[in-house]
């Protein structure tokens, strides 16, 4: 099951017709995914969830994104096959039901601390910067070891300037709704690979999950979160650890020092 970000999608729409290149050019990386015959699912949930007006979808247009993105793909790339979860629509309007909450808190999130996170930190600045953070979480309600959180933690903390948390977070100068919408998307897709991962090593099943996306941030961002142990589910939300090796972070002692305080019991 390959679980397709939306610029994939796209991708493959202008790419591909009736499982051709639309270009008379030399076959390549990408198109040995799509065009070499194999037993792969397509999880189009990101492209259904995201959709295209830039905010949260209704039922509506959740039901029509997916008879979208099934009628684009059947003419690019007829013999590849959509993952089917039963009872088809309802199964994507329940999914973005469950993540409806957490995903306007992480949007105003976002919006809170675009101004904050916008800079070129020091040790000094870090350390103002960082309860701005978790400040702005509680007052939202969002949990401090929510993705997005731990995101906003790592753009303050790592080491560079454009790192992948930056750039998923998309911060600017001009940080809109629509950055943080689309911030908001990218966490909700890892969130998806995480509960088909842990969906499918709990049932033993036959399927490898994987994540195919052109941003190469979001691919890294995800690789980092997915570096991670299971601890438990309530059959809602997934509880579990993760560990970063401190070596990505400008300053690693003060670093783990605002783990421990901020992080560790949360």
């Amino acid at each position: 099951i390959l679980l397709t970000d939306r610029n994939v999608i796209s991708r493959i729409q202008s790419r591909y017709h009736l499982n051709k290149k639309k270009k008379n050019e030399n076959l390549d990386y990408f198109d040995s995914m799509f065009l070499t015959p194999t037993e792969m699912l397509l999880d189009v949930s990101p492209y259904v969830l995201e959709g295209n007006e830039r905010k949260i979808p209704s039922s509506a247009q959740i039901i029509n994104h997916l008879e979208e993105v099934t009628k684009l793909l059947k003419k690019a790339l007829p013999e590849v096959s959509i993952a089917e979860y039963p009872p088809r629509e309802n199964y994507y309007i329940a999914l973005a039901e469950c993540h409806r909450d957490i995903h306007k808190k992480r949007i105003d999130f976002f919006l809170s601390v675009a101004s904050c996170l916008n800079r070129n930190f020091t040790n000094d600045s870090r350390k103002e910067c960082i309860p701005e953070i978790f400040e702005a979480a509680d007052a939202i309600g969002l949990p401090r070891s929510d993705i997005a959180v731990i995101l906003a933690f790592l753009r303050i903390n790592m080491v560079g300037i454009k790192t992948p948390p930056n750039r998923v977070i998309k911060d600017s100068q001009n940080y809109t709704l629509e950055d943080a919408y689309n911030a908001a998307c990218d966490l909700m897709a890892i969130d998806i690979l995480m509960s088909l991962q842990k969906f499918h090593n709990d049932k033993n099943t036959n399927f490898n999950i994987a994540f195919v996306t052109q941003d190469k941030n979001l691919a890294k961002v995800a690789a980092l979160f997915c570096n991670s142990e299971f601890v438990k589910t309530d059959g809602e939300t997934i509880t579990q650890t993760c560990s970063f090796p401190l070596d990505i972070f400008a300053d690693d002692e003060q670093a783990n020092d605002m783990i421990k305080s901020y992080l560790s019991n949360n």
